[in-house]
């Protein structure tokens, strides 16, 4: 018997070195909720032309006080500013990819490094990615290339689009106007495959650019059709875009900039249909009936801003 191993031995503390924890040997559930608060604030990824500006142009301009109103109470609509989200623009055309295009990849300022830790936690954690981020396109070409990249589970994961759509504008000759079918066709066709292949599509956001002049304010205009594919039916089974929670319209014409009027009642004036024609827009894409959604447009139109018909053409009414 080894001396060593006397009585003495027996009464020492046993002392257990602590095995360090690594990230994956944490719990499923604990991880889950380290993906969801790492994702919660959300990413951008921009599918546009790199210099492109999208939404309302923004205007330096000095604030000024007059008697009874703020210049910020009647530039209010266009000097809101949401808050700052951690975007990427991708002006080329995805999968076309060399690997020698890594090395520009600016790590500091990308959207998350999460996924490229390995393949376990790419697979855990792209379902929080495509559920948190939101997709912004301008053209049916860059649309149609996205859907062809991710995978139809990714894909079923994408919650939150936003679609900005440029109205061709009225040809100068005859011979072009088959241009402008062809441009709405190709949004109508488009549209109509994000409505089917986005399953868990829950919010849209909509911009609408427009120069024309004779612009009318109606549910039955042309180039509102590619957004009917994802209104919701009365028949449940003929509705697309079944998840489809919010929809946010934004129209920006050539009389809802600051620089359209110079008188100001007129220009709030124009500001605010532009504001209910916009509600009416989202209303209908979420299953209102188009006369309900018009009604306190018509109202405001024929009541509130009757004077004013003769420097608006947006109802149907005209001069």
């Amino acid at each position: 018997m080894n001396k060593k191993c006397g009585t003495l031995a027996h009464t020492r503390p046993r002392v257990t070195l602590k095995k360090r924890v690594g990230f994956l040997e944490l719990p499923g559930e604990i991880r889950n909720q380290i993906y969801e608060y790492h994702f919660q604030r959300g990413f951008k990824c921009e599918f546009v032309e790199m210099g492109a500006k999208l939404g309302h142009t923004q205007r330096e301009c000095l604030k000024f006080l007059s008697r009874n109103r703020r210049s910020s109470d009647i530039y209010a609509h266009y000097l809101r500013r949401p808050a700052p989200v951690a975007d990427v623009r991708f002006s080329r055309v995805l999968g076309r990819y060399e690997r020698i295009q890594g090395l520009d990849t600016r790590w500091n300022t990308s959207l998350t490094g999460l996924i490229f830790i390995c393949k376990q936690v790419y697979t855990e954690c792209i379902g929080f990615f495509y559920l948190n981020t939101t997709f912004v396109f301008d053209s049916p070409s860059r649309i149609a290339n996205f859907l062809k990249v991710p995978s139809a589970t990714n894909l079923a994961n994408v919650a939150k689009i936003q679609l900005h759509y440029r109205v061709y504008g009225e040809p100068w000759e005859t011979k072009d106007v088959r241009w402008k079918e062809k441009h709405l066709h190709s949004w109508n066709r488009t549209c109509k495959t994000v409505a089917k292949k986005l399953t868990n599509l829950q919010h849209i956001d909509i911009w609408i650019y427009t120069r024309e002049r004779s612009l009318r304010f109606g549910m039955d205009e042309p180039y509102l059709k590619p957004f009917c594919w994802f209104c919701k039916r009365l028949d449940p089974s003929r509705t697309l875009a079944k998840s489809l929670i919010t929809s946010n319209v934004h129209l920006i014409t050539a009389y809802n900039r600051w620089d359209s009027f110079t008188d100001r009642s007129l220009q709030l004036a124009s500001l605010h249909l532009h504001k209910l024609f916009e509600e009416a827009i989202g209303c209908v894409i979420l299953g209102a009936n188009p006369e309900v959604a018009m009604k306190d447009f018509n109202g405001a139109w024929e009541n509130q801003y009757t004077q004013w018909h003769h420097h608006l053409q947006f109802a149907r009414t005209g001069w």
